[in-house]
């Protein structure tokens, strides 16, 4: 994502796919001691009411709650790099779009996986 443009779509479909999403600030700013950074832990909860897009998926009406941290590095006084990290996988598992861990669902997928992968080194 680079400008002003490419920030405004990727938060337009945010808040269309998640319009009460909120955050609450756990720890920061920790700045760096050898450059202009700062990271912040934070904690988003949202109901997930409109399609996400890319890639189109519908809502599903289910409430997700993630953690994440947010690193920005700054330059003439502006934010020019911004780094996001969430564990995306809980969050699809929250949605119902991946398997819960240890799930009858997810033993199935690791089978099929092995299995492929035995039948691939013949």
């Amino acid at each position: 994502m680079r400008g002003k443009a490419d920030v405004r779509e990727f938060l337009d479909h945010g808040w269309r796919a998640f319009p009460d999403l909120t955050f609450e600030l756990i720890a920061g700013p920790h700045v760096a001691s050898d450059g202009p950074r700062a990271a912040y832990w934070w904690k988003a909860t949202a109901t997930h009411q409109g399609p996400i897009d890319p890639p189109g998926i519908p809502a599903t009406g289910k409430h997700i709650e993630f953690d994440g941290v947010d690193i920005h590095e700054h330059r003439d006084g502006k934010i020019a790099t911004l780094r996001i990290i969430v564990n995306m996988n809980d969050i699809a598992i929250q949605l119902g779009m991946l398997p819960a861990p240890g799930s009858t669902a997810e033993k199935v997928i690791v089978g099929i996986h092995k299995l492929r992968s035995r039948l691939t080194r013949s």
